[in-house]
This record gives structure tokens, sequence and C-alpha cells, in this order.
């Protein structure tokens, strides 16, 4: 995507897009292992969590320097998302595969009827459990002020502990540790000069 128009690394969306992948590629399998879970529905509910989580830990830091706003309930709201968008992409998939060459037939067809009512419901779905979670009190913290500082700061943390993790070294946790000072410690500088 790049060599075809670098001034796509600027979108915020692929930005947060790429970041997500990265976060669920370093981190979801660790999350995941973190429970040893029986119950194939609670397995199901824990690996959409630990891939949330996962996409989360590192877009959060972009997150809050572009809007600053971190919202709270979005682990929550992934629940939801999550599988309503994967049945979306799969529905709008399987209508494009069938009418490839052929769309004035599968339309006004019952199999095209099927799938267009599965796809509105769906995106009906989605979009109102996306709008019910944003409208209750207290889902997003706003007003956050977060530099570039911040942002690079807390991508060192992420990457340190990715390191701790991986390898238990005790350098990374120094790393983390004086990482976490440092952050800490430019706000209190900044607060009083």
């Amino acid at each position: 995507m790049l060599i075809y128009d670098h001034t796509y690394l600027y979108n915020i969306g692929f930005q947060l897009s790429f970041l997500a992948v990265a976060g669920i590629l370093l981190f979801q399998e660790k999350i995941f292992n973190i429970f040893q879970l029986q119950n194939k529905i609670l397995i199901w509910i824990w690996n959409l969590t630990s891939v949330s989580i996962a996409a989360q830990i590192t877009t959060l830091p972009l997150t809050i320097y572009y809007f600053h706003e971190l919202p709270i309930l979005s682990l929550f709201s992934n629940l939801f998302v999550i599988p309503l968008s994967t049945l979306l992409i799969y529905c709008t998939g399987i209508f494009l595969a069938l009418s490839l060459g052929d769309a004035i037939h599968l339309i006004g067809t019952p199999l095209g009827n099927a799938i267009i009512f599965s796809i509105n419901k769906l995106s009906y779905w989605l979009k109102a459990s996306i709008e019910y979670i944003s409208n209750i009190s207290y889902a997003v913290i706003e007003d956050i002020s977060f530099t570039l500082f911040h942002v690079i700061t807390l991508y060192f943390i992420i990457i340190s502990i990715k390191l701790y993790i991986s390898t238990t070294k005790p350098l990374h946790l120094m790393w983390i540790l004086s990482l976490i000072i440092l952050f800490l410690a430019y706000d209190i500088i900044r607060l009083l000069f």
C-alpha cells in the first residue's frame, strides 16, 4: 500500500489498522494463554477478548494522541463488534462471489434477498450496538492531553514489555521501569514549568 501511495503512512486509519494487527500478532497468543479454559463458549469469549486486548495495547497510545480520549468500554463493545463485523464481511463476500458477472440475476432471487437481508440486519445490529455503548455515561474519558513524547515513550514501554515477556531478562524489566519513570517525570516537569 505504501509503494502505491506513500501518503497512506499519514492516514490515521492506516496507522491504527496496522498497529492493531501488530498487537494481535505480538500479544494475542500470550494473553489468550493466561487462562486455560475448558468450556467452548468461555474459550470463544476469551479469544475475542484477548484479540481485543492485544489490539488495544498497540493502538491506545495513538488513539489517545489523535482523539484526546480513552474509550473505557471498548473491550466490552468488541465482544459484539468483532463477531458482527466478521459475519458482515462473510455475507458481503458471499454476495460478491455469487454475483460476479451475474449480479442482475442474483438480485431479486430468494438467495440474493436472503443475503441482502442478512447484510442489512448485521449492519443495523453493528451500528446499534456501537451507538448504545457509546451513549453510556462515562464510556469515554475525554480531554486527555497527550504529546508525541507520551506516544513514543509508551511504544518503547510496550516494546520493552514484549521483550521482557519473551526473554524474562531483568534488563528489560529495568527498561520498563525506567521508561515509566521518564513518562511520569516528563508530566511533572511540564506541570512545574
